[in-house]
């Protein structure tokens, strides 16, 4: 960054406002040693915001566009690696978007930012949908279908061959295999949820993805064509498709936290 710094230093505006600041200083009769100082201050302390400036300039021209402006942060507390795996399709057909909207100087801004705020509407829903997964996970968790199959297996085998059994003995039984078959039967609606979740993660992460293709080739014939009516319309078509998609995240987790509580 010194070689910004000192690159600012030969910048005559900088010199002009330090001059005329000790003009100034001198005209008010204030000491020497108090004006010289001031005069300083400025030109260095000028120098040294400009500097720093042009060194982040610099930084981000190295760090290239991809890097500085899509990158986004992990979804919080998602653990489960196929939730986050889809998650970080939508998260990076987002910053395509966003990437998109700055880039676009040309395009609609009001449409371009709309896309971008849908786009990041249906990241937060994707996120929530992901820590719904979890939420499957660690009830299943609580169920070992192994042992439960095994248990029941054998405690059926004791209903049909022991014939001392007691009538009392044997209702017992029954009772037990019919709480292992619950148990089962618990596992099996929330393995079921599960692929549910994911397959609608992977549905809207394939149609973001596909909308921001869409968009980007928009705003190219946009650019092409400038104000073009049709060009226009396809753009608001796509804000719209994904603002509806957006809703549709919402409105699928709303669905998705009511069926859990009916798993209970």
């Amino acid at each position: 960054m010194r070689w910004q710094i000192l690159a600012a230093l030969t910048n005559g505006w900088l010199w002009l406002l330090a001059v005329l600041s000790v003009a100034v200083l001198v005209v008010s009769s204030a000491p020497l040693w108090f004006t010289l100082m001031t005069g300083a201050a400025v030109l260095l302390g000028g120098a040294g915001v400009q500097g720093a400036v042009e060194w982040n300039k610099e930084k981000q021209r190295r760090l290239g566009p991809d890097q500085r402006r899509t990158a986004l942060p992990e979804s919080p507390g998602v653990a489960d690696p196929d939730a986050q795996a889809v998650i970080q399709r939508v998260r990076t057909a987002a910053a395509r978007v966003r990437r998109i909207r700055e880039d676009d100087l040309e395009a609609p801004a009001d449409v371009l930012v709309s896309t971008e705020v849908a786009a990041d509407g249906a990241v937060d829903a994707m996120d929530e949908l992901g820590r719904q997964v979890d939420r499957v996970n660690r009830a299943m968790t609580s169920i070992d279908p192994r042992a439960v199959r095994a248990e029941l297996s054998r405690v059926e085998a004791q209903v049909a061959q022991d014939k001392q059994a007691s009538a009392e003995l044997t209702e017992q039984r029954r009772a037990i295999t019919e709480s292992l078959r619950a148990q089962l039967s618990a596992y099996d609606r929330l393995s079921r949820q599960r692929v549910l979740v994911l397959t609608r993660m992977q549905s809207a992460a394939v149609s973001l993805e596909g909308l921001a293709v869409r968009l980007g080739e928009i705003c190219a014939l946009y650019s092409a064509r400038h104000d073009d009516t049709v060009t226009t319309g396809d753009l608001r078509s796509v804000a719209s498709e994904m603002d509806t998609l957006r809703v549709d995240l919402v409105e699928a987790n709303a669905s998705l936290r009511q069926s859990l509580r009916s798993l209970g």
